[in-house]
């Protein structure tokens, strides 16, 4: 659910300019036509791989980030020099190091993974954030089988059922 009114207006407006709203096919057709033909070669996931080896400049740790395997992220980052016909990152003796295309590309795709991290927050319903704390009692049995038992029936929505 999107709460902010400005972020509605901003999609509506999109989906108007996309001819979402009764504008003619034909003009809506020529708004997607560089899109229509060709494959998009370039993906969200490889910009975010190249983003998180950017981040650590180690294969390792960025895998470990995106929870996939170092072979999966090598080849994500292949077919990214692949499609445009550079080097964006050497190998070292320890980690990597971005050469300056990858620097500049880097520079390029930071916005449009902001842009798609900010679309996700203003989709995703807004949960209440819930604080948890540990009681932790100590004492002899007897004690505390009297004790604790009329603590908790006194205030039984302080602690969830089954927690205590």
């Amino acid at each position: 659910m999107i709460s902010d009114p400005e972020t509605l207006v901003e999609i509506g407006s999109r989906s108007e300019a996309c001819g979402a709203n009764g504008v003619e096919s034909s003009k809506r057709a020529e708004l997607f036509k560089p899109w229509a033909a060709k494959r998009v070669k370039m993906t969200l996931n490889q910009f975010s791989s190249f983003a998180a080896v950017a981040k650590h400049l180690n294969l390792t740790k960025a895998s470990t980030e995106l929870r996939v395997s170092q072979p999966s992220l090598s080849l994500q980052l292949k077919q990214l020099e692949d499609h445009h016909g550079t080097k964006l990152y050497r190998r070292l003796s320890k980690g990597i190091e971005i050469t300056e295309a990858g620097q500049l590309l880097l520079r390029k795709i930071m916005p449009i993974l902001d842009e798609v991290a900010q679309l996700e927050r203003g989709f995703k319903p807004r949960q209440a954030i819930v604080a948890q704390a540990i009681l932790r009692t100590g004492g002899t049995f007897n004690t505390c089988s009297v004790l604790l038992a009329r603590v908790v029936s006194a205030s039984p929505t302080a602690i969830p059922a089954g927690r205590a």
